[in-house]
């Protein structure tokens, strides 16, 4: 009889759990495309025709639509194309889909991290609480809503299984497991580059699940292999060439980081929805606060006499969230860049450790506390992550709620929102002499010509496109945008070339076909206009 009941305390707690993350983001599932996903799904011929592997696998993420993307900066995440081309041609277009699918592998995440730690530890409550705790914390919001998050859901997905599969091949020494623990990392590496640390982690899982140090360095050293012969070959074939990814250590950098990465650790706790409220003064308080507690709540596990198997949890909780964030020291401008709410996507990975960690503290709580503590924390961590996805009802009025928490004028969020939204000349022309690099000053010209264009101004506005053409012949977006200002004109021959020219860099230009259609329409010349349309589909 008790395995009976045992078995259904466990089915409705994974069907609680699952209607309990559904209703957390069920505010942002009506929401738009917004940022990237604009160009990697709505615009992507690779995701929206007939899917060629071939195609997939020999483009980097970003190279479908070449128009628009302004950092040569050369991804090469082919299983999330086709991930998301499967998601587009089996269940539809709508953003809709795609986040239900994000949040289907976000549970299934959720899921192996209950079979990695049961496979560890031995502990179905710890196992379960941990597994609970990461599937609500608020921080996800990015990394589930957002569609171009599924590269770290992805990445998150296969290294799991990675794990799984290399425990059970430590524990029941079956060559079969090594093999799906192998085949899965290559998957990881497909889907995010930053997949390369695992080794790092396989090594972590593998001290906890054998004691035979000959079978653990000859499974590190085979990770190690694949990830340098990994590393060679997408150095030679997509070559990261932007100088933003040339990272300049020094002390005072390593000492900024390190700050930074003492901030991060705290956004599972005080994401940054929450934080943002706080004077300079409280934060400070609050984090001193938070790190001696939890200095003092580990030195206490480890000076007590408890049982052998929490001492191990926390040590592989500490060095788990320590790995994790190695990855900050080269990435660290990102995070200036994408600002303190979008950063917090890097933070997935890492809060696999945290709930872990979170779990051992709950569980050693007194009977009474420990009830209150769960149900406090369940709330605090539901209602933060249903309030925040109420956000994402637009791509405006998300990014309008990110920049009023403060955030500076140089992040995504606030660019984002003067590039499409706000006609603002002045601030426009500023973003233009603060830009360095010349794909992103050639955007920040079209932008102008486009408001001068909205302001019928069509002398000035064709001056910026050129602009924008000279600092950047391959933007296609600013010669397609020419090309309507020169039609509005008049000049028809002289816009239509244009056009033309962009075909022949890009053959799959939808919007320059549909301008070439729109113009010859209005011209009369249907036979024309309906050939340019055929061919835009």
């Amino acid at each position: 009889m008790k395995p009976i009941v045992e078995k259904i305390v466990f089915f409705s707690f994974w069907i609680g759990l699952i209607a309990l993350c559904l209703w957390v983001y069920k505010p942002a599932l009506s929401g738009d495309f917004i940022l990237d996903a604009h160009y990697i799904v709505d615009q992507n011929p690779l995701v929206k025709q007939t899917l060629s592997l071939k195609e997939i696998f020999t483009h980097d993420f970003f190279s479908a639509y070449k128009s628009s993307f302004y950092r040569p900066l050369q991804y090469y995440r082919p299983l999330v194309t086709l991930s998301l081309g499967l998601n587009y041609h089996w269940l539809g277009p709508q953003p809709i889909w795609f986040r239900l699918v994000n949040i289907y592998i976000h549970l299934l995440n959720t899921f192996l991290i209950f079979v990695l730690f049961q496979l560890l530890f031995k502990e179905k409550s710890l196992s379960l609480l941990s597994a609970f705790f990461f599937c609500l914390l608020p921080i996800h919001e990015w990394v589930v809503n957002y569609v171009v998050g599924r590269t770290d859901l992805l990445q998150a997905f296969f290294s799991l299984i990675s794990l799984v599969g290399l425990v059970l091949y430590l524990q029941k020494k079956k060559i079969v497991f090594y093999f799906v623990s192998l085949i899965a990392f290559i998957c990881a590496l497909l889907s995010r580059e930053a997949a390369i640390m695992l080794p790092a982690f396989i090594l972590l899982g593998s001290l906890f699940a054998s004691d035979s140090k000959k079978q653990i360095f000859s499974v590190f050293c085979s990770f190690c292999v694949v990830s340098i012969i990994y590393y060679f070959i997408r150095l030679i074939t997509f070559p990261v060439v932007s100088n933003e990814s040339l990272v300049q250590f020094s002390m005072q950098s390593v000492m900024s980081t390190s700050l930074l990465v003492l901030d991060y650790l705290l956004r599972f706790i005080y994401p940054w929805t929450v934080s943002y409220r706080w004077p300079a003064e409280v934060k400070l308080i609050i984090y001193v606060v938070s790190y001696f507690s939890l200095i003092l709540f580990c030195y206490r596990m480890v000076r007590s006499n408890i049982e052998t198997v929490n001492k191990r949890v926390i040590g592989f909780s500490f060095f788990w969230l320590l790995i994790s964030v190695m990855p900050f020291f080269i990435t660290r401008d990102m995070f200036h860049k994408l600002g303190p709410s979008l950063s917090e996507h890097f933070l997935y990975w890492s809060a696999i450790g945290f709930s872990l960690f979170l779990s051992v503290f709950v569980l050693r709580l007194p009977r009474i506390l420990r009830m209150s503590s769960f149900v406090l924390i369940v709330y605090y961590f539901c209602w933060t992550g249903f309030s925040n996805n109420q956000n994402w009802t637009s791509e405006e009025y998300l990014l309008s709620q990110v920049v009023a928490k403060g955030e500076h004028s140089q992040t995504v969020a606030q660019q984002q929102l003067l590039m499409k939204y706000k006609e603002n000349l002045k601030a426009v022309e500023v973003m233009i002499g603060y830009s360095k690099e010349r794909y992103e000053k050639s955007l920040w010209f079209r932008r102008k010509g486009f408001i001068l264009r909205q302001q019928g101004n069509s002398v000035e506005a064709t001056k910026a496109f050129r602009q924008a053409i000279a600092v950047n012949e391959e933007n296609l977006d600013a010669r397609n945008s020419l090309a309507i200002s020169l039609l509005e004109q008049g000049r028809i021959k002289e816009g239509e070339g244009w056009l033309r020219a962009t075909l022949k860099k890009d053959s799959q230009n939808f919007d320059a076909y549909r301008i070439l259609g729109m113009s010859s329409f209005f011209r009369k010349n249907y036979s024309r206009s309906l050939k340019y349309f055929n061919d835009r589909e």
